[in-house]
């Protein structure tokens, strides 16, 4: 029953996101919408923002365990821009609120998962050790997400697909030129770092 309630309680709170933003919305608001007691509300959730870092998480765990590991890069970022371009108005109205480093952490997820598996891929068949690949995802990741920012802030009006190209073409070439400089001697990122 409780997982009932949640997913009742979360249908309701991306219904309300659809058209306003996450700050304008209230335990009342969620409970009236899903017809809903506000004491079955707090039995379960702390309050609205609770919910929704449940909403994100839920969504987490989905992208990652169905998530294909054989991606290219351009078929992992159409598919991370195609799933926040389909729900951009949720996106958009929790990126307008006060707490929208909850999304940041669920986008920042599954774009490491992304780039991690690419980057592991060509790093590791050159024996590359493990703290260069994740520093170099991690840098990757960090660059990303400015990219998805922008993109949100900017109301997500080019298509995903060309956002994707764009990024797919500046990542293609810049984890070659990383790879490159590491067989030819450029002191490893991780012991630079250290």
């Amino acid at each position: 029953m409780s997982q009932i309630t949640n997913r009742a309680l979360a249908d309701s709170l991306l219904e309300l996101l659809e058209s306003r933003p996450l700050d304008k919305i209230s335990v009342k608001d969620i409970t009236d919408n899903c017809g809903l007691t506000r004491n079955a509300f707090y039995y379960h959730f702390h309050d609205v923002y609770e919910l929704i870092e449940w909403i994100f998480n839920t969504e987490q765990e989905k992208y990652s365990s169905r998530y294909e590991e054989k991606q290219d890069w351009e078929k992992g970022f159409q598919a991370i821009f195609a799933y926040l371009y389909q729900h951009r108005n949720v996106i958009r109205n929790v990126y307008r609120s006060t707490s929208f480093d909850i999304m940041y952490r669920f986008v920042a997820h599954i774009v490491y998962l992304h780039i991690y598996q690419r980057v592991s891929s060509e790093f590791s068949m050159k024996g590359i050790r493990e703290g260069t690949i994740k520093a170099t995802a991690e840098f990757y990741t960090n660059a990303l997400n400015g990219t998805v920012y922008g993109w949100i802030k900017s109301g997500m009006e080019r298509s995903p697909d060309s956002v994707a190209l764009h990024v797919e073409t500046i990542y293609e070439g810049s984890v070659d030129a990383v790879v490159s400089g590491i067989e030819e001697g450029v002191p490893d990122p991780v012991l630079i770092w250290s």
